[in-house]
């Protein structure tokens, strides 16, 4: 019996070899491939922290979560049955969210939430609310509805794991769910294992103070460039440590007005990653770039009766961080890197939102809206945009290099729609301000901070149009008032081929020669590259959405510490809006440029080169960065170890311009691969109970057999000692016999 039960076993494990042998599996690791399919890093709707709590998902904080892979639309709810992981499509993943936040039954049932990124794309999707920023608008009318798609479900929050699967996996994983449906979701079923574990904790102040590396600040850094440059308060400053420090940064004192341009520099989106933001906020800021390379070309800024200022400002997504900042860095501290940019100085505000879908096809004509917060149509007395609309005008009817229409917005509406402008008026109501748009009473952007703001829904024509008119207005209104205006000579070729690279490096991704890897970012600076795409593309860190701040440098001008985008543009708009180039070489360490000047091209990133190739040329420009985080948020140097600082005596000033408290918004940490998906197959449940049966059954039977071959052998010794014993004795005996005869 028991040779029989040998033989069996021995027959199965031969069985099982040569199946693995058959397949022709090298390695335990290919068996593994096999039974799993792995992904790792394709993004997530990851939590972000402010003062009363966190937004975002997350997954189990001990690791892991596991459930069965089911398809959202074939959820009978409320869904009863739990550890269940939902599959659901593009254009089905916003409502998704939405009923299982306001069904609780369910949303306990569901362990995570996987989105197919191959799927169909929905008409419209907007993850922010349907007027985003409401608070920091000059009227009381905060119901208007700019964002007719606005879901505000980015900032929601869920306590499951949201992620988007790369192409690759949605291929992979969407064969297993179709077997799950075949099978009525009973039987051997496919399961996922999720890991999307954030280590923050509470609020942004618990982790920022008690966490440590619970979570860290988001932010990054505006740029401002002025046109002509600001004359340096020390001129001719060459000294090395007082270069470092800063002092050659600032500017002297002046009396010209300024007219400051803006635009906005970042996106959000619910997965942060695939951010996209061609629309809004990419368009505008092409577009003032593009404006600014047109008065560079006319070199005509001599003889301005006004001072120009540009800002690309970062960080506007998270409840004005980027403008409430800088406006605190103006007014109340009068930081180094805001010298020159006075606020008591700025009288006009010309802001370029969102002009990207700014095109009729059916006329052919670019058509933009000029929007204004009228005096009368609130209590607070604000400045009257009219000199600045009729300059938006007149430059519109002087343009014939390209077909364009520029009307004032519906009267009926509020006032400005959501724009830095909004933070302006806040702290100078006097101001005249205005904003171009490609919408009028609500937004045209189905995809408004979406992942499906791309640029293949983006008119180049309307960024020219935008551009040019600009350009135009802005040279009218800086020229002599007593002189007649010098027309602006505009190549339209040239500036329809700048466009058109503007566009390829910050609305495409890479690989090169797209995104930031394209030929005119590489021109300016040293692109830094991660292989984190789950896709396996080598491309620059995703940048859109505004991302973790880093300290601030004593000197303004200083290339060091900042994401690639920031670089670019601090390079581009000091070559757009400096005076002359001196040619002399310079580094960010060592070799300054003297006061006045700014270091533009260096490439050799965050390490000091004696490479003349990667030395930067000293340009007379005033370009600086300025930090865009909370305004409750400093660094300083103890003891050459950065220390972060969480201020709070600013309250005075907040009640001075009615900003509610600071949410100090930051991001948590997670580890590297965050987030991981193994998908795998289980067996029936019936087969777990007779694998779980037939596996008790086989420990109690070779438990019994061991027993048995033990009583077997201890009875088959003790048989053998006897018959020795026994036989002794005959021997014995026998001697004994012969020898008594």
């Amino acid at each position: 019996m028991l040779k029989h039960h040998a033989l069996v076993f021995v027959s199965y494990v031969c069985f099982s070899l040569r199946l693995v042998r058959g397949t022709n599996y090298q390695s335990v690791g290919a068996i593994g491939n096999a039974m799993y399919t792995y992904m790792a890093y394709s993004g997530g709707w990851y939590m972000n922290l402010n003062i009363n709590g966190s937004i975002g998902s997350q997954g189990n904080p001990e690791g892991v979560v596991s459930g069965t892979l089911m398809h959202a639309s074939d959820v009978e709810w409320p869904l009863e049955e739990g550890g269940k992981i939902l599959v659901v499509g593009i254009a089905d993943v916003d409502s998704l969210l939405l009923r299982l936040l306001s069904d609780p039954v369910s949303s306990k049932n569901v362990v995570g939430v996987l989105m197919d990124s191959n799927s169909s794309l929905p008409s419209n999707m907007s993850s922010v609310s349907k007027f985003p920023g409401a608070f920091n608008a000059p009227y009381n009318n905060t119901d208007y509805v700019w964002n007719p798609w606005g879901t505000n479900l980015q900032r929601s929050s869920v306590p499951f794991p949201v992620i988007r699967m790369s192409s690759t996996m949605s291929i992979n994983v969407l064969p297993k769910l179709r077997q799950n449906q075949v099978q009525n979701y009973e039987g051997a079923l496919y399961q996922a294992d999720l890991t999307m574990s954030m280590y923050a904790e509470h609020n942004s102040t618990y982790c920022l103070l008690a966490q440590g590396l619970g979570c860290q600040p988001l932010g990054g850094f505006s740029v401002w460039a002025s046109i002509p440059p600001m004359a340096p308060l020390i001129p001719n400053l060459t000294n090395t440590a007082v270069l470092r420090s800063g002092q050659g940064a600032l500017v002297a004192p002046s009396s010209k007005p300024i007219t400051l341009v803006i635009s906005q520099i970042n996106s959000v989106s619910l997965f942060h990653d695939y951010t996209q933001g061609s629309d809004a906020p990419l368009s505008g800021l092409i577009a003032m770039l593009t404006a600014m390379t047109i008065l560079k070309s006319n070199g005509v800024d001599s003889n301005y009766d006004r001072q120009l200022a540009f800002l690309a400002v970062a960080g506007e997504d998270w409840d004005y961080m980027g403008s409430r900042r800088l406006l605190l860095d103006m007014s109340i501290l009068n930081t180094t890197s805001t010298s020159g940019l006075n606020l008591a100085l700025i009288d006009q505000v010309i802001e370029i939102g969102q002009i990207g879908k700014g095109f009729n096809s059916s006329t052919g004509l670019s058509e933009l809206f000029v929007h204004s917060q009228r005096p009368g149509k609130t209590q607070q007395n604000y400045g009257n945009p009219d000199p600045l609309i009729r300059a938006l005008l007149n430059a519109t009817n002087e343009t014939n290099e390209i077909k364009a229409n520029m009307m004032q917005a519906d009267v009926s509406n509020p006032g400005v729609p959501p724009s830095t402008l909004m933070s302006f008026l806040r702290h100078k109501p006097s101001i005249q301000g205005v904003v171009i748009t490609d919408f009028d009473q609500h937004f045209k952007n189905t995809y408004y901070k979406s992942e499906l703001d791309l640029p293949d829904q983006i008119s180049i024509q309307a960024i020219i149009s935008a551009a040019v008119i600009t350009a135009r207005t802005l040279h009218s209104l800086a020229s002599p008032s007593h002189l007649p205006v010098t027309p602006l000579s505009i190549n339209i070729t040239q500036i329809n081929d700048l466009v058109y690279s503007l566009a390829a490096c910050l609305m495409l991704d890479g690989p090169a020669p797209n995104g930031l890897l394209c030929d005119l970012v590489q021109y300016y600076i040293n692109v830094g590259y991660t292989s984190q795409n789950a896709e396996g593309i080598i491309q620059p860190f995703p940048w859109r959405y505004v991302g973790l701040v880093a300290a601030d440098s004593a000197d303004p001008t200083n290339v060091t510490n900042k994401r690639e985008i920031f670089n670019f543009l601090f390079n581009f708009m000091a070559e757009m809006s400096a005076s002359n180039n001196s040619g002399v070489p310079c580094d960010p360490f060592v070799n300054f440029c003297q006061s006045g000047q700014v270091c533009m091209g260096w490439k050799s990133g965050q390490n000091a080169s004696v490479d003349n190739a990667t030395m930067g040329r000293c340009l007379t420009s005033t370009t600086r960065f300025t930090i865009a985080t909370s305004t409750r948020i400093y660094y300083v140097n103890q003891s050459d170890n950065l220390v972060m600082l969480l201020r709070d005596d600013f309250s005075e000033v907040n009640m001075q311009y009615g900003w509610p408290p600071d949410p100090v918004w930051t991001e948590s940490y997670w580890s590297v691969t965050t987030p991981t998906i193994k998908v795998y197959q289980t067996e029936a449940y019936n087969v777990q109970v007779a694998i779980l049966v037939s596996g008790i059954l086989l420990t109690a039977g070779t438990g019994f057999a061991a027993y048995y071959m033990k009583r077997m052998f201890e009875k088959s010794v003790a048989q053998k000692q006897s018959s020795a014993a026994w036989g002794s004795s005959q021997r014995n005996g026998q001697f004994r016999t012969v020898e008594s005869r």
